[in-house]
């Protein structure tokens, strides 16, 4: 072989092809490790600026002390006020370990780019604060500048929302997927949405001063409804009412969580009734709802009733029903 083809220089495939593919695998990556392919060559110097993906993520910054929490800050100004004014982002995830009060801004610029999905994360609870609908001046509130119209699948865990909610119709007109999880709310909550929403999950909330918490759901269009909801010390927390037929529902998940066995056991447990008519559907009716779509149901840690009293309710109304799965449930 010549000796010249043997330090021949290798071409580059994959610099080769397209912004759009390239932008398409660098949002597979976290925004940080996406940034340092700028090191790579000139042609991927400034490729990270137009990924339609802003994933930060602060545990990608290892050591818990104020250099590293200084470095993460200057990282996510830096992400974040980098990207185009005209880019709209596809997905914005933000992680937090370390939360202080100027978190929020993050969470403020990312809805900027109008994203169609956001994920946001605190590990300590309620440390940041979700509330895109409440005015910063100067200017006009995230929601009312139309920055979460697009706004299809939102997940929040571990932040404090207050007056979101009840609006959410309005905000949010296009969402279809909420997972909301370890979130702080107002005792009496109204959960109130487009029928765009087909999924609601709703786990472990907290509530403010008070031990008597209502939710109240309103969402026409539901396929799949999770909650989990839990007793606490001074009562329980979360019963839920839902204001209309679920004609469409499909799937549905129950889960009574007990955080303190003791007080489980001195305490009348509501029973799997009483909890599935406020859930899903009639407060005040004697029956399980009728759910003709219903095929999957999953009940976790519920009182059943006596000898199975609430099963023949469930099979005898949701005449399609493929799936049902009791999972450390009590009878009386």
């Amino acid at each position: 072989m010549d000796s010249r083809g043997k330090h021949r220089r290798v071409h580059d495939r994959l610099s080769d092809l397209p912004d759009s593919l390239l932008h398409g695998i660098l949002s597979g990556l976290g925004s940080r490790q996406a940034v340092q392919t700028s090191a790579l060559s000139r042609r991927w110097r400034q490729l990270w600026r137009d990924v339609p993906c802003a994933d930060i993520d602060e545990r990608e910054f290892a050591a818990a002390d104020d250099e590293t929490w200084e470095r993460f800050e200057d990282f996510a100004d830096h992400m974040l006020t980098s990207i185009p004014r005209e880019t709209q982002l596809d997905a914005f995830r933000l992680h937090l370990v370390r939360c202080n009060a100027g978190s929020d801004r993050w969470i403020r610029r990312g809805l900027q780019h109008v994203p169609a999905s956001v994920d946001i994360r605190a590990a300590h609870n309620y440390a940041v604060a979700w509330q895109p609908h409440v005015r910063i001046s100067p200017g006009s509130s995230s929601c009312a500048a139309g920055f979460t119209r697009r706004l299809t699948r939102l997940r929040l865990v571990g932040v404090s929302m207050v007056g979101f909610l009840e609006h959410l119709h309005e905000y949010c007109p296009a969402l279809e997927d909420l997972h909301v999880e370890r979130c702080k709310m107002y005792t009496d909550t109204d959960v109130v949405a487009s029928p765009m929403l087909r999924r609601l999950a709703i786990v472990d909330p907290s509530f403010y001063a008070g031990n008597a918490a209502l939710l109240r759901i309103t969402a026409p269009g539901l396929a799949f409804i999770r909650l989990e909801m839990s007793y606490k010390e001074r009562g329980y927390h979360g019963n839920v009412t839902y204001s209309e037929p679920m004609a469409l529902l499909t799937e549905a998940s129950i889960r009574h969580m007990e955080k303190d066995h003791e007080q489980l056991n001195q305490r009348n447990i509501q029973s799997t009734e009483d909890l599935l008519h406020q859930a899903l559907l009639e407060e005040e009716s004697q029956e399980f709802p009728v759910l003709h779509n219903l095929k999957t149901l999953i009940l976790e840690e519920c009182d059943i009733g006596q000898n199975f009293e609430a099963l023949s309710s469930i099979i005898w109304n949701t005449i399609k029903l493929e799936k049902l799965g009791l999972h450390h449930c009590m009878v009386t």
